[in-house]
């Protein structure tokens, strides 16, 4: 599965360097990455799983997403607002 979207603040412009953490809590798996200059960001070659994801950047309040479900070939796009 492949998780990618983008993270904006709440007048639509796009957030660099905010730090995403996905995390597997069946698993104890845990990955992250930064969003690039566009705001963009991508998890390539995930298990399926029901996950969790956090972003976070300063003088923003943390986003949570709680049970995000991707199976097999899932192609998820997400926009996160902070």
């Amino acid at each position: 599965a492949t998780l990618n979207g983008s993270v904006e603040d709440e007048q639509g412009s796009m957030i660099k360097g905010a730090k995403l953490t996905l995390r597997d809590p069946a698993r104890g798996l845990e990955r992250e990455t930064l969003s690039d200059a566009s705001g963009a960001f991508s998890f390539a070659q995930i298990p399926p799983s029901s996950y969790q994801l956090t972003v976070e950047n300063s003088g923003f309040a943390v986003a949570r997403f709680e049970r995000l479900t991707l199976n097999a070939n899932d192609l998820r796009s997400l926009r996160v607002t902070l």
